[in-house]
């Protein structure tokens, strides 16, 4: 009660205020409901904002953006699963039958190295192994690269490997025929036996001079005594060498029935498909990137990630930089030392087992904007608040407006009913009404008595006596009726005092006044006031 009677002092001393300066009421009334409506809206916006709702764009963001991840990790994570336990497939198949094709020449793998002769026709009995596990595990290209070369005699010939590499320009499209598919590495008579065009990037063999590809699971192959499915590696993001293809290749290698390491094979997927296959999906944001990428501390490898979404990473890649982690709320930011800032959210994927060689490796998948992009959402989104805002600002002014004038039509009516002293006329207001009769019959009353002689003059005591003798006619309700009226009172007031509705009132005034023989209230207090001045007493 306390805290409404501190918040009405503000609204009396303006009242007083506007009053002092002899603004009309009709101003003063719009100008305290305006005040009224600001005060309101004002007051919900502060509420709005402890609240948190004009961060509710960031907090939306937020969660966008996490469901969106969570779907992109669990495609992604599924791909390279499957990616993973084909490679591994393809390798055991690869290592079996290409052990058993040189046992048929009393041959074993280790020996290719000394039988360069043999190297082109050992790899083209694998193509159809190679070209069915590409399609069945739905990759952009396929691969195997021995252990050895045509020409050891060669410069550079100790990174010149033998093999085979079959790319599928459109591996979103399923087909059989060889419409799509190149021959980037091996033997150029194997594409013409199998009638698939060489790449315009072709080369005889493979350098594997800093392919990690190719080094790495060799190496973890012949340090540790694990089987295939523990020794498969993901290459990062990379351009094979000659060309301009961006890749990143699971590799396994090539174990013979003794141990021995000859080779690797593996499965590609290139940056387009991985485009293709992983596109968020969300369309409230128009400058999305999913970025595949490996971390190392606080840093990832943007030269080395596959992307996907709508902002290009092109010139980012070209100059090699890396993505910094900072940890922020809602959004981690992503800085780096020249270029744009991103804000988004990341999680890691595990791209081997626990028990893997490369367990120790990280990879995450990140997906992210432009940190201006957040920004924009959320002022977007803002601006829509504060122009709703507005809008019911200038509608409650508008309200005001009209209240105040549909509020104070009937006081002007009264007004102007009383200075053209038209008292017939009313306003439909009840209050304003009731003052209207008031002052009639005040003024009415005064004028008979003006106009009227002594009391003794002009009515002989006779007519007083049948006026006091006729009251006693009245019933208890009608005499309580006549009492107030006696006394001052307005037939809206009795309503109140008596509890009765208006209607009654008239249903008692209509049969007092024939008890009484007077034809109105007017009269009726004539005889009163009369009865009154002449000293009379009314029982």
């Amino acid at each position: 009660m306390n805290k409404i009677k501190s918040l009405s002092v503000p609204f009396r001393n303006l009242r007083f205020h506007l009053n002092k300066l002899g603004i009309p009421m009709r101003i003063q009334l719009f100008l305290l409901l305006t005040l009224l409506v600001v005060s309101t809206i004002l007051g919900v916006l502060v509420i709005l904002t402890i609240n948190g709702t004009f961060t509710m764009g960031i907090r939306e963001t937020e969660k966008d953006i996490s469901q969106e991840l969570t779907h992109l990790h669990q495609e992604i994570d599924h791909q390279f699963d499957q990616m993973s336990a084909h490679t591994v497939e393809y390798a055991n198949e690869l290592s079996f039958q290409l052990e058993r094709n040189l046992a048929q020449r009393g041959l074993h793998p280790e020996d290719l190295k000394n039988h360069p002769e043999l190297l082109e026709e050992v790899i083209a009995s694998e193509y159809d192994l190679s070209l069915f596990t590409m399609q069945r595990a739905q990759s952009s290209g396929v691969f195997l690269i021995l252990d050895a070369t045509v020409n050891p005699e060669g410069d550079h010939a100790e990174f010149s490997k033998s093999g085979l590499y079959i790319k599928d320009m459109e591996p979103n499209i399923l087909h059989s025929g060889s419409s799509y598919l190149f021959i980037l590495r091996g033997p150029s008579e194997i594409g013409r036996q199998h009638a698939v065009t060489l790449h315009p990037q072709w080369r005889m063999e493979f350098d594997v001079d800093n392919a990690s590809y190719f080094q790495n699971p060799i190496q973890a192959a012949r340090e540790n005594d694990l089987p295939v499915s523990r020794l498969y590696y993901w290459n990062p993001g990379t351009t094979l060498p000659g060309t301009s293809e961006e890749v990143m290749l699971c590799s396994a290698p090539l174990v013979d029935s003794r141990g021995g390491v000859y080779g690797v094979c593996g499965l590609e997927i290139s940056s387009m498909l991985f485009k293709m296959s992983h596109i968020p999906e969300n369309n409230n944001y128009q400058r999305l990137l999913c970025l595949l990428a490996p971390q190392t501390g606080s840093k990832l490898s943007v030269s080395e990630s596959l992307a996907s979404g709508s902002y290009s990473l092109r010139n980012i890649k070209e100059n090699g930089q890396s993505l910094f982690i900072k940890e922020n709320e809602p959004f981690p930011s992503y800085r780096m030392d020249n270029g744009p800032l991103f804000s988004g959210l990341h999680k890691k994927i595990g791209l081997y087992p626990q028990d893997s060689a490369f367990k120790e490796e990280s990879w995450v998948v990140l997906l992210a904007m432009p940190d201006e992009d957040i920004s924009a959402s959320v002022i977007q989104l803002n601006k829509k608040l504060l122009i709703l805002f507005c809008i019911l600002l200038f509608t409650g002014i508008f309200l005001s407006y009209i209240l105040s004038k549909k509020f104070l039509l009937p006081l002007s009516r009264g007004i102007e009913i009383i200075k053209s002293s038209d008292y017939r006329s009313r306003t439909n207001n009840p209050e304003i009404d009731d003052l209207i009769e008031f002052l009639s019959t005040s003024i009415q009353t005064q004028t008979l008595l003006k106009e009227t002689p002594p009391v003794t003059e002009k009515l002989p005591s006779v007519i007083f006596d049948e006026f006091v003798k006729n009251t006693r006619l009245l019933s208890p309700a009608e005499r309580a009726v006549f009492d107030l009226y006696v006394q001052g009172y307005t037939a809206t007031e009795i309503t109140k005092i008596l509890c009765l509705s208006i209607n009654t009132i008239k249903t008692h005034n209509k049969r007092i006044y024939m008890k009484l023989n007077v034809a109105s209230r007017e009269e009726l207090l004539v005889y009163v006031n009369m009865l009154k001045e002449a000293g009379r007493d009314i029982i």
